[in-house]
Order: structure tokens, then C-alpha cells, then sequence
């Protein structure tokens, strides 16, 4: 990793210094501050030598990497490393007055740590091919990156569709486990009940009867309209008495209210009834007006139960009926 960092500090010079360099060659100096400073070394004799080493050397430029080691916050480690770089090429300036110098600010490294390279370019006629390995390792190292930011980007396209389907199930889940979440809604139901001649007669009989009824089910007042036919069901006799010629055909509007699956609501019924229980009574054929009440209970799958109680003025209806909304 300290090689690759010193080949791209070396390349740096190369590339980014308006200069013009045919070959070189590198020498680094690796120095080491103290804990959490930027201004004191370790080992002040590192800089010495180094320098030492430099004596009747052609400099033509110099690359500082300057790093921080993983104690402490990243900012704090950004801001000590910019500083160790500022006093290293204050030291390197004076030296070398005329040189020109680039400063990369690592921040924290966990290989370099407080150890920080000055890499020195000395002018070198006979190494072109240096710097074509350079720019080749610059390049492989920017192909990787760029790879590693496709696969990135990838791997975020996919956390992000994976949570889009997520959402788009949960949207279905609470769908299908809502009460009829469809608008409108239609419910038939099949109805059975006691039923009473009341104009004076008060003749019980048993009926069957269905139902057909659109609901909106997507307000808290659940408006709803529909129609309803109740017919006396022959061969029963109540009280030693049959009726078997009484039917009633309704249209009809109202409201509900639905909490947690329980229902309640009033209906106005707008018809007409046919009554004719014997040759003694009189047959009615003729309007009816009325009004109904309901309590029930709806189920997720769709089914749902109702108690009713309805009346006219000829015909008081008392029933409950099992439906099927879809």
C-alpha cells in the first residue's frame, strides 16, 4: 500500500507540475510526528539524513503524503494531516526554495499511521519508462475506482428496487387484508326471517327473500343503493294460520357506519307489496314506504352477516341474511 502511495505522489509530480521533465527517478523520506501533533517529529535525525542524502542531487519537485493514524475523530485526523503536510513543505520550501511541491492530505491510514512521505523527484535522463508505469498505475487505479463505484451504484439500485417491491407488497398485504379497500363495492345476499301482516291482521309467516347492493365502503359514511325481494314461504303454518301469497319488492337507499369489521346502518325502503292470504281478505297490490334498520358483522374474505329489522305500513320484516361482497 506505501508503494502504491509513493508511485501515485511521484505521478502526481509528473502530471499535475507544469514542468517539463523527460525521466527521473524517486527518493521518499518517511517521517514521523508525535501523537496528535503537527509540529513535532519523533526522530528529528529522519529529516536530517534524508536531507543528507539529497546533498548535489538535481530536485526538480517533491510530493508530501501526510496522514494521521485511526485514534480520535475523521474531521480531527482531515485537519491534523493538512497541518502535518503545511509544516512539512514549510521544512522542505526552505531547502529548496525553487522546487514545486504537492501536498496530498490522507486524513487517517490505518498502513501510515503518523508516518508521513516526502517523495523527492530527482532528475534522471535515462528512466522514460518509469514514468509510463506510473501513468499506467494511475490509470488502473482510476479504472478500479470507477468499477467500484458502478458496482456501488449497482448494489443501490438493487437495496432500492428491493425496497420499492417491499412497498408494492405491503401496498397488496393491506389490500387484500382491508375490508373491501375496492370502490364501489357490491354485496348479494340471500335472506331469511319472521315476517308480519300488520294492517290489522297480524298474521306471522316465515320468508326467503335476496338482495343486491352497491357500497362505498371508502368513507366513514357508507352511502350504499340496491334492491330487495322478500316472498312468504308456502307449506309453514304459525299459529295454525299459512300465509303464502305475500310478496314485497323494495329499492332502496341509506348509510352505514363500519368500525374494525362491525357495521350498523338505516336504509328507506321505496316498493311494492302484494298481499293476498284468502278469499275472505282483501288483495292489496299497491305502494309501500318504509324504513330498515341493520347490525352485522363483515369478514375479511369477503363474506359478511346481518340482523334486520324493517317496516311498512302493511308488513313488519324481521330477518337476517348472509352476503358476498366482491
Amino acid at each position: 500500500m506505501r508503494t502504491k502511495l509513493i508511485k501515485i505522489g511521484t505521478l502526481f509530480c509528473f502530471v499535475s507540475f507544469p514542468i517539463s521533465i523527460q525521466a527521473s527517478e524517486e527518493f521518499n523520506c518517511i517521517i514521523e510526528f508525535e501523537n496528535n501533533s503537527s509540529v513535532n517529529f519523533i526522530n528529528q535525525n529522519n529529516l536530517d539524513e534524508c536531507f543528507e542524502k539529497l546533498n548535489n542531487k538535481d530536485i526538480t519537485a517533491a510530493t508530501i503524503i501526510s496522514s494521521a493514524s485511526l485514534t480520535g475523530t475523521k474531521n480531527h485526523n482531515f485537519i491534523l494531516s493538512k497541518e502535518r503536510s503545511t509544516t512539512l513543505e514549510r521544512i522542505v520550501k526552505l531547502k529548496y526554495p525553487d522546487i514545486l511541491i504537492k501536498k496530498i492530505s490522507m486524513g487517517e491510514n490505518k498502513d501510515l499511521g503518523r508516518k508521513n512521505e516526502i517523495v523527492f523527484i530527482i532528475k534522471d535522463e535515462s528512466d522514460k519508462k518509469r514514468i509510463s508505469e506510473l501513468t499506467q498505475s494511475l490509470e488502473d487505479i482510476k479504472l478500479k475506482n470507477q468499477q467500484d463505484q458502478l458496482n456501488k451504484d449497482l448494489n443501490e439500485k438493487q437495496r432500492l428496487a428491493s425496497i420499492d417491491d417491499e412497498i408494492e407488497q405491503n401496498k397488496k398485504n393491506e389490500k387484500k387484508n382491508a375490508f373491501f379497500n375496492e370502490n364501489p363495492n357490491f354485496r348479494v345476499a340471500i335472506r331469511t326471517g319472521m315476517d308480519t301482516v300488520v294492517d290489522g291482521r297480524y298474521l306471522n309467516y316465515l320468508s326467503g327473500g335476496a338482495e343486491f347492493a352497491w357500497i362505498n365502503r371508502n368513507t366513514f359514511i357508507r352511502p350504499e343503493v340496491g334492491v330487495k325481494f322478500i316472498s312468504s314461504i308456502s307449506g309453514i303454518k304459525i299459529n295454525d294460520q299459512e300465509v303464502t301469497n305475500v310478496m314485497n319488492a323494495y329499492v332502496f337507499v341509506g348509510g352505514g357506519i363500519g368500525i374494525k369489521g362491525f357495521v350498523t346502518g338505516a336504509r328507506l325502503l321505496l316498493g311494492n307489496e302484494w298481499i293476498d292470504i284468502n278469499n275472505k281478505t282483501e288483495k292489496i297490490n299497491d305502494f309501500a314506504l318504509g324504513g330498515e334498520a341493520r347490525i352485522g358483522y363483515e369478514w375479511e374474505k369477503g363474506i359478511s352477516l346481518f340482523a334486520s329489522y324493517a317496516l311498512t305500513k302493511r308488513i313488519q320484516m324481521i330477518g337476517a341474511d348472509i352476503g358476498y361482497s366482491f
